[in-house]
């Protein structure tokens, strides 16, 4: 105690000296007609800028480590505004700044809350901002209104101008023109209570030995200190932050002038001073954040504060909790900014955590970020289209230990992160086991960290990919994304995306059943992928791609899911501009993956009009028209004779011209409540070389009629709440389509320029002609044929005009829907409770277009939501001309709520050469708020075999997420389990959880 009263006396005397060097200098001020004007440079520098013109005045808007200097003198502020005028061959600037505002000169340093002062140049006035928003006004700003208050009332209150007195053989150092003017003084109330049932004692006397006067108030036995604004000033200002101090012995120091001291409380004007000593299971709480101790020493005016065996909650909005900061000791140098020295952070909430980071420094203050390049994406106010600027709560820590209970896991000099995402390099891993990969450790690492980029481009994400597998080898990459708008002066958003990786493979691929040891065609495999979309001036649109992977197979064994049910990977540039109901596009393509089927196009130009009125809205024309140079490339077989490959029919090597035009008239009817609508449709199409290699024109023409009725009925009378019944509509929709078309030429001569398959779709195609059909697959199985029968390139918006021929069709459905409503009785909303769609075609020329058959492509849909968590669902396609597929299942979902849900279905799929029946369930719950599970299986009962089962069990705690998954998967003869420990440190995302990225999943 004694020692710590020795500083803070220490302190106070130290606090008086300075305040008398401050009063002396303002003493110094004289009147002056005609300033002096110095010759420095003035330097402005600041997180983020706005800047606009106003009445011929260049006005700027700074917010986060605000910055001027002019020579040995500078000024700093959380956020300022800058006028800055032309005085003949003189820059002058009027500067507002407010919150943690400081003067500083040689020999003297003077703090205060808001501060106003001219600058004047005979130099210049240079702005370093790295990224400033220019042009738009923020005149509804808050801090600009503020500003504009505290100038007029400046201006007013100005008798003449008045300057800092200068040694007249000096010619060093800024000119301070006018001298402050602070913001009118707001009043504050201090109330003093009991912090328990009893009433402190307090013993208040006169402090004659310090200059000024102070009042100083002794008060013991547990109380707490409350300051808060005055209701007058409250409603005036909108309201301040209060204060809220309790502990069990404090000592406040005050103006003894103020004449409202009383024991239970106190006015003041809150520019007075109030500081506080408090000692004893100490809680300060302030703008959200609390502070506990042991001791500590409290200073109002300047919000500033020292805690000694301290813990700091800092409040953390963006993840809806606290940042524990457990210290020796904590200043606090503002509201929002403190400086933990000897201390440990985490986002625990018990106790000594498990998993924290332990530091010899740690800072956290607001600030203001800005991107690398362009502007942050989505940060715009709709009202009056100004940028918003959010604020950003940052860490920083020195010497820093990552620990697990008592044990160092790494170390590193520096973190300089956002503190709701620390900057920890290690993101996560994982450790596992299974038959394709042997045993494995994944892990992500934040790049920044690691490279020590304490101020990360906002809008972006960038993560190190390290992994070592025990079958295969070591992988390394890298990936990440990027937002933002207004790059290089072009108005308009951008998103990107991007993965590099590469791996020495010492093993095989295990691809599945009669694929499960094939050869690496080269062990140095990689991959690199970039996508790229910006929104430009005028609704023009760019979107841009690299897709390169080694080779056939890398894809498939380390992203199956994006292999099979994600785009390709493909390398093209395409800008397109879109208005009204026209558009154009021109797209530049090539090929890196020569083991894929691929149309390069150098280039190709589209146009598209789409529901054009004609004749007063009598007619309705659209068309499609486009022209380039298109290179058709085929394939290469794999170099592994076990990885099945026969080349698809129509692809082939071709090049040249490619033109087409396709128009379409439409004419809407309306006859009572049934819709009627004729078209004609012509194409005419050129391609420089066909499948053969020869020149090829096409002429193609379709014509007929697509007509719908609605009918309906309601029941409202209809009510069950067991089946979530409240009243029933009955809506009915036929329709029925008739369409002829002719072409001279048949689909099987076209070169396919237009890729109308996956790469994983046309994989397979490549393996099953020969292990299913021996080599030559049958007309029913050409994918060409079906997309025809189902009209696939038939409308004037198709991309594979090609997919056409000479063809005549009926076609029928009826598509029907219960509709009931559910909500609360002021706010009911309508849902389908039951659907049913049936179709089906008529062809006239059975033997030319459906094999002999009057009918086929019969489909039908139900489902049925039984309640508002349980659906029967159930969809069933077939044909009846041989080797048709039949394909159809039925299953049963239930959501519980968030909690859970679960799933079992039967499902066929039989043609020629397949024959499964699968019975397929899965559940997941979240049986409490630490526990989480999820299992699944799947058996097919026509081949009588295994398909695979997965389960995972995740525990939440305090210090950890732990996941334990593992899989059976008889395709690939493997079997694996994966461990995976998170620290609650890290934010959690749920990203990479699943069973499949746990086990033989992905590899990033």
């Amino acid at each position: 105690m004694t020692q710590f009263r020795q500083r803070f006396l220490a302190a106070l005397c130290l606090t008086i000296v300075m305040a008398l060097a401050a009063a002396g200098v303002r003493r110094d001020v004289h009147a002056q007609t005609e300033p002096a004007v110095a010759k420095e440079p003035i330097f402005v520098s600041a997180d983020v800028s706005q800047v606009w013109i106003e009445d011929g005045v260049r006005v700027s808007l700074f917010r986060g480590h605000c910055h001027i200097v002019q020579g040995d003198t500078s000024l700093h502020a959380s956020q300022m505004v800058v006028w800055q005028t032309a005085d003949g061959q003189d820059d002058r600037i009027t500067v507002y700044l407010e919150q943690n505002v400081r003067l500083e000169r040689p020999g003297s340093s003077i703090n205060q809350p808001s501060l106003l002062i001219d600058l004047t140049t005979g130099s210049e006035v240079v702005y370093r901002v790295r990224a400033p928003v220019t042009g738009q006004p923020a005149g509804e700003d808050a801090l600009y209104r503020r500003s504009l208050q505290q100038r007029s009332s400046s201006q007013r209150k100005r008798l003449q101008q008045t300057q800092l007195k200068i040694d007249e053989k000096s010619t060093e150092g800024p000119l301070f023109q006018s001298v402050t003017a602070k913001a009118p003084s707001k009043g504050q109330r201090v109330q003093i209570s009991p912090r328990g049932g009893s009433r402190p004692e307090i013993i208040s006397f006169p402090s004659k030995s310090t200059t000024p006067p102070e009042q100083v108030s002794v008060i013991t036995g547990g109380v707490n200190v409350l300051i808060t604004g005055l209701e007058e000033d409250l409603a005036e200002h909108g309201g301040g932050d209060a204060v809220d101090l309790m502990a069990d012995r404090v000592v406040i120091w005050t103006d003894s002038s103020n004449p409202d001291n009383s024991e239970l409380g106190f006015d003041q004007d809150a520019n007075a001073q109030l500081q506080i000593y408090l000692e004893g299971n100490v809680v300060i709480r302030q703008a959200n954040n609390e502070l506990r101790a042991e001791r500590a020493f409290f200073d109002k005016r300047e919000s500033r504060g020292l805690l000694l065996d301290a813990e700091l909650k800092y409040d953390m909005p963006q993840i809806k909790g606290k940042l524990r900061v457990r210290a020796e000791r904590i200043r606090m140098r503002s509201e929002k900014q403190f400086h933990a020295q000897r201390a440990w952070v985490s986002t625990s909430p018990f106790g000594e955590p498990g998993v924290r980071l332990e530091s010899s420094d740690i800072f956290i203050e607001p600030r203001y970020s800005q991107p690398w390049f362009g502007r942050a994406a989505g940060r715009f106010d709709p009202r009056t289209g100004a940028p918003i600027v959010e604020e950003v709560s940052w860490l920083e820590a020195v010497n820093n230990r990552f620990l697990i209970e008592d044990f160092p896991i790494f170390y590193t000099p520096y973190i300089s992160a956002p503190a709701e995402t620390p900057n920890i390099p290690l993101r996560r891993a994982s450790v596992g086991d299974d038959d394709v990969y042997g045993t494995y450790v994944r892990t992500v690492w934040d790049m920044y960290s690691l490279l020590g980029i304490d101020r990360p481009p906002v809008g972006t994400d960038w993560t190190l990919l390290l992994d070592g597998m025990t079958d295969r080898g070591v992988g390394i990459g890298t990936q990440g994304d990027y937002e933002g708008s207004d790059i290089l002066g072009a108005r308009g958003s951008f998103e990107g995306d991007g993965l590099t990786y590469f791996i020495h493979d010492v093993g095989d691929d295990n691809l599945g059943r009669d694929r499960r040891a094939l050869d690496v065609p080269n062990n140095n495999r990689s991959r690199f992928q970039w996508h790229h979309q910006q929104e430009l001036p005028y609704q023009v649109a760019l979107a841009a791609e690299v897709g390169y992977v080694s080779d056939r197979n890398f894809l498939e064994q380390y992203w199956e899911r994006e292999f099979k049910k994600e785009k390709d990977n493909e390398t093209y540039a395409e800008l397109k501009q879109t208005h009204d109901d026209w558009s154009w596009s021109l797209l530049t393509k090539g090929r890196l993956n020569d083991f894929s089927n691929v149309t390069e196009w150098y280039p190709r130009l589209d146009g598209h009009v789409l529901g054009e009125p004609l004749l007063g809205g009598l007619l309705t024309w659209s068309s499609h028209s486009y022209a380039g140079y298109g290179r058709a490339r085929t394939a290469d077989a794999p170099s592994d004779p076990a990885d099945v490959f026969t080349p698809l029919p129509y692809a082939t090597d071709v090049a040249g011209g490619v033109a087409m035009t396709r128009h379409q008239l439409e004419v809407p009817l309306n006859v009572g409540a049934l819709k009627v609508t004729p078209f004609l449709l012509g194409e005419a199409a050129h391609w420089e070389e066909d499948l053969s290699g020869d020149d090829l024109d096409r002429l193609y023409a379709s014509l007929g009629v697509r007509s719908s009725l609605m009918v309906w009925k309601a029941m409202p009378y209809v009510r069950n709440r067991l089946l979530n019944v409240n009243g029933l509509a009955h809506k009915v929709l036929f329709e029925v389509d008739y369409m002829f078309a002719d072409a001279n030429q048949d689909f099987t001569d076209m070169a396919y320029y237009n890729d109308f398959d996956d790469n994983a779709q046309e994989r397979f195609r490549e393996r099953f002609i020969t292990n299913t059909f021996g080599g030559a697959a049958p007309m029913t199985a050409d994918p060409r044929f079906y997309a025809i029968r189902n009209n696939t390139g038939s409308s004037v918006s198709s991309p594979w005009h090609e997919l056409v021929d000479d063809f005549q069709v009926l076609r029928f459905a009826v598509r029907q829907r219960l509709q009931t409503k559910v909500g609360p009785p002021e706010n009911l909303r309508i849902i389908d409770w039951m659907t049913f769609d049936v179709a089906t075609s008529f062809f006239p020329e059975a033997d030319r277009d459906n094999f002999g058959e009057d009918l086929g492509l019969i489909t039908g849909d139900y489902r049925w939501n039984v309640g508002s968590r349980t659906s029967i669902l159930a969809h069933a396609q077939t044909d009846f001309y041989d080797g048709a597929e039949h394909l159809w299942n039925i299953g049963v979902r239930s959501q519980r709520s968030e909690r859970g849900s679960l799933y079992f279905g039967f499902s066929q799929v039989r043609a020629e050469g397949i024959n499964s029946q699968f019975i397929r369930a899965s559940a997941s719950y979240q049986m409490s708020a630490k526990w989480l599970s999820s299992v699944s299986t799947s058996y097919d009962l026509g081949e009588n075999r295994n398909v695979g089962q997965s389960f995972m069990i995740t525990r939440v705690g305090p210090d950890f997420r732990i996941h334990v998954g593992g899989t059976v998967n008889p395709s690939k003869d493997s079997t694996g389990f994966a461990f995976i420990v998170e620290p609650t440190f890290l934010p959690f995302t749920g990203a990479n959880t699943s069973v499949g990225g746990l086990v033989g999943g992905e590899t990033p």
